[in-house]
């Protein structure tokens, strides 16, 4: 996904952890992501555990099997458009490489709680606890990060305003 429109999805996402998935790029960003992360994951599943009992498997049969009555009956219904949807999407699926954004996703993780005020230097102290390398981040990129991800940092930008403190010359 290009990134304007995963920093658009990001902003609206409600959910922390869609939310972090974006910020990582793990999904490529179709209207299907949900399905196809629900369908991929239940196929690996079973077929990594071929060999154990089937009531630690029956979860995923029964997704699939019930995914599989759904792609036949748009098949009886005639319901092109969804199938070549699934089609796309399973397309860019397989297709999409992800380029974690660390910063971004660093925030998220950290800032789960939207209504909470955070100061600079909290932030700048778990960006390295986090896999963000500290030479690489700078004070204004963080505000700028944080700012696109709605999350509120205390204090003002910039340096503090000269103040003349001494009394005034006659």
């Amino acid at each position: 996904m290009e990134p304007r429109k995963r920093l658009a999805r990001l902003r609206e996402a409600r959910a922390p952890l869609e939310r972090l998935e974006l910020a990582q790029d793990k999904v490529p960003g179709t209207d299907l992501d949900g399905l196809v992360k629900l369908v991929i994951g239940a196929a690996r599943f079973l077929n990594e555990n071929r060999d154990v009992e089937p009531k630690f498997t029956a979860h995923a049969r029964t997704f699939l099997e019930g995914f599989g009555i759904d792609v036949a009956t748009a098949i009886a219904d005639g319901n092109a458009g969804f199938l070549r949807r699934l089609a796309d999407a399973t397309e860019v699926w397989h297709r999409h490489r992800p380029n974690p954004d660390k910063l971004r996703a660093a925030l998220v993780r950290y800032c789960a709680s939207r209504g909470r005020t955070y100061s600079l230097r909290e932030l700048l102290r778990m960006l390295p606890e986090n896999g963000v390398p500290a030479a690489t981040t700078t004070a204004w990129n963080v505000r700028r990060v944080a700012r696109e991800l709605g999350i509120t940092i205390r204090g003002t930008a910039g340096r503090p305003k000269e103040t003349d403190s001494r009394s005034p010359q006659d």
